[in-house]
């Protein structure tokens, strides 16, 4: 197609690929997916069985996306009440439930066939045809739909065939599996091949003519011979049943066969030059090796070396890049001819003066590219490494924040990765809308933290009591009000179901939130200098305003502290914060390196209170860590600990963190969103913008 060389292959596309056949397969994901966001959205976009003009459905999706819902009987006239298009809206989801209505969940294959049949009719898919084409005059696309929905018509006449021999019902998810399989698998000609080209055939083809020159192509083993089992009917564990109800249906060893006398009629074929050819592509720490026929044909040919045998050719990337200008065939080899030898050293500057026009836009765009990257891996600090020297737009981040009340995660944010701060925190660049987990790991972390604090508040007595010995805490007898204050709190944030799922759930986290208690006041219990629980969630910087100060920056912080112990016998403090599991447990070197604030902020945020330690509780693992502490409190902490320092080198680390804070809220304010994480997430969704690839420095 690019050299112009005609041939004879038909340009085929998949029926899948096609969007009326997409249409169809929208209405059935629909109801398979309980009418959610997506597939509603999907539906509505239709233009071959339309339920609304272009504007109505645009305005329609706006409407949808900006609502909160899980399936579309949650749209009532009160949730859609503040749109002023509300009657229209209304319309179009009744149109959607009455269209569902009509397609079961489970039923024969040909009562889903009759189904589509309906639409198609209902639609009058045939006028739509016609009416676009009327519209377009695109003769192309007339042809590809009105062939596109006979073979489809075709494949559901297939279907209805295979339903009345397979009798039983089927759920309507594995039907439209059956389908996509199907439409995956066929193809229709979106522009017929050239008789007078070279001829492109498959391997049956060859059968019955005679060719001086042969190029045998795709010989990798997987790919000839094909003999997977991909067909939802016959498959190899299916052949004795379906050749007991009289079909004739190969088995593995007699495809295998078939296939070796339709690869020697190729072979044979030929009568002066045949070209064997298989692909190498690496992935990963595998490559592709030859198929089994080609091992078969060389263990024939006579000779003892590959060598002696063949001659072998080996092609490359490099046969992209012509070192002959004689060579070049089609326009856009030229760019690349005249960048390979420049990068040779060779500058052809006579070639350059008679086509630059050709490669102009090449050109400009490999010219930009390499001043982007020099100026990036350079020492400066520039437009290309992050920085925005735009006086206006530093007054609007400034303005931005602005009476701002900042989270510790917010400064963390941008201490791990200034440009995904810039992404996320300051222009709101989000990624796609995906389809949630129903209970994400956010959620169980707000329940937990909250059931929690209700325990260590209903059961506070009991535990002192407990801690110094006055009594024994029957923990296991309280497993029953865990698992009610964990219903409570998943009802109330949507999740109670009721289903085996949601039974389990709840179990699951009953039982490791009371593990994680009775870990709790047994360590409790055996401290040789006794603390006890007297606070939980403790807020600062909300009734009285909590600041770091640095220079003349005053930088408001607000938050919560999960749990404050104190010593029975002296006046001294311990900060606990959950963690619902050890992927949140930040070690006293990402304090240092500015990555993790929370735990010096939390100390600085208690003002004189004497804080000597402060902890992680992992709730996952029932696990209490020192991560930041005074060396002297050696009942909690070994000196080993990394996170066991002097009273020194404590008010080292928190000053260093007043400095932290305060050189973020200067960068920020300057403009400075250098692509220069001090950690880069592989799960970073602006990884495919930033182009950040981690050098590894040897000394």
């Amino acid at each position: 197609e690019e050299e112009g060389i005609p041939c004879s292959l038909d340009h085929d596309i998949r029926l899948i690929e096609i969007p009326l056949i997409r249409e169809i397969l929208y209405i059935l994901e629909l109801a398979r997916n309980d009418m959610d966001k997506s597939s509603v959205i999907n539906r509505i976009k239709c233009s071959y069985f339309r339920i609304c003009g272009d504007e109505e459905g645009d305005l329609a999706e706006y409407m949808l996306r900006g609502l909160d819902f899980e399936s579309l009987s949650e749209l009532d006239d009160d949730r859609l009440q503040e749109y002023s298009h509300q009657e229209m809206m209304v319309d179009i989801i009744e149109m959607i439930q009455e269209e569902n209505r009509g397609l079961p969940k489970r039923s024969h294959i040909e009562v889903y066939i009759d189904y589509i049949a309906g639409l198609i009719e209902q639609y009058g898919i045939d006028g739509s045809i016609a009416e676009i084409y009327n519209r377009t005059q695109d003769y192309d696309l007339l042809h590809r739909d009105f062939v596109a929905l006979d073979r489809f018509r075709e494949l559901l006449d297939k279907l209805r065939r295979f339903g009345n021999i397979f009798g039983s019902e089927i759920p309507l998810g594995e039907f439209i599996d059956l389908l996509r399989e199907y439409l995956e698998g066929k193809c229709i000609a979106k522009r017929e091949g050239s008789d007078d080209g070279i001829n492109i055939l498959t391997p049956v083809m060859t059968r019955g003519h005679r060719f001086k020159i042969l190029f045998f192509i795709g010989l990798s083993q997987g790919n000839y011979p094909n003999l997977r089992d991909d067909n939802f009917f016959f498959r190899e564990k299916n052949h004795g049943e379906l050749r007991a109800i009289g079909m004739d249906i190969k088995g593995y060893y007699e495809r295998l066969d078939k296939e070796s006398l339709i690869f020697a009629t190729v072979i044979a074929a030929c009568s002066h030059k045949l070209y064997l050819s298989y692909s190498e592509n690496a992935t990963g720490d595998e490559k592709d090796i030859p198929s089994i026929f080609l091992d078969e044909l060389l263990r024939v040919i006579g000779g003892t070396e590959m060598e002696d045998k063949l001659n072998i050719i080996d092609v490359d990337m490099d046969y992209l890049f012509k070192d002959d200008p004689e060579q070049l065939t089609v326009e856009k080899e030229i760019p690349r001819y005249l960048l390979r030898r420049y990068g040779d050293g060779i500058c052809e500057t006579e070639y350059m003066k008679m086509h630059y026009e050709e490669g102009a836009e090449v050109f400009h765009r490999v010219n930009d590219n390499i001043i982007s990257e020099v100026s990036r891996q350079g020492d400066g600090f520039n437009r290309y490494n992050g920085n925005i020297g735009d006086a206006h737009i530093n007054t609007d981040i400034a303005d931005i924040h602005a009476n701002k009340l900042y989270s510790i995660s917010y400064l963390e944010a941008y201490g791990r990765c200034p440009y995904a701060f810039l992404m996320n925190n300051i222009l709101g660049v989000q990624e796609m809308e995906r389809t949630l987990l129903d209970f994400t790991p956010l959620d169980r972390g707000i329940i937990l933290h909250e059931v929690l604090k209700q325990y260590y508040h209903r059961y506070m007595e009991r535990i002192r009591a407990h801690i110094l010995g006055d009594m024994e805490f029957e923990i296991d007898r309280t497993y029953d009000y865990i698992e009610d204050r964990l219903k409570y709190h998943m009802d109330q944030r949507g999740f109670a179901d009721g289903s085996r799922l949601w039974q389990m759930r709840i179990e699951n986290n009953a039982h490791m939130t009371l593990d994680f208690i009775k870990a709790d006041l047994d360590r409790l219990a055996k401290l040789e200098k006794k603390a006890i629980p007297i606070e939980l969630e403790v807020d600062f910087g909300r009734e009285e305003a909590f600041e770091i100060e640095v220079g003349d920056l005053r930088i408001p912080f607000v938050g919560k502290i999960d749990r404050i112990d104190r010593y029975v016998d002296e006046d001294k403090y311990i900060l606990i914060d959950y963690k619902s599991s050890a992927y949140g447990d930040r070690k006293i070197g990402d304090m240092r390196a500015g990555i993790s604030l929370q735990l010096p902020i939390y100390m600085l945020s208690q003002g004189d209170k004497n804080i000597v330690a402060c902890m992680h509780g992992i709730i996952s693992d029932g696990k209490f860590i020192v991560r930041l502490g005074d060396v002297e409190e050696r009942h909690l902490m070994t000196r080993r600990n990394s996170g066991a320092l002097t009273r020194d080198e404590l008010e080292e680390l928190l000053g260093d963190t007043r400095n932290i804070v305060g050189a973020y809220m200067h960068s920020i304010f300057q403009g400075d969103f250098s692509i220069d994480p001090r950690e880069c997430s592989k799960h970073c969704i602006y990884r495919n913008i930033c182009r950040y690839e981690p050098v590894m420095e040897v000394e």
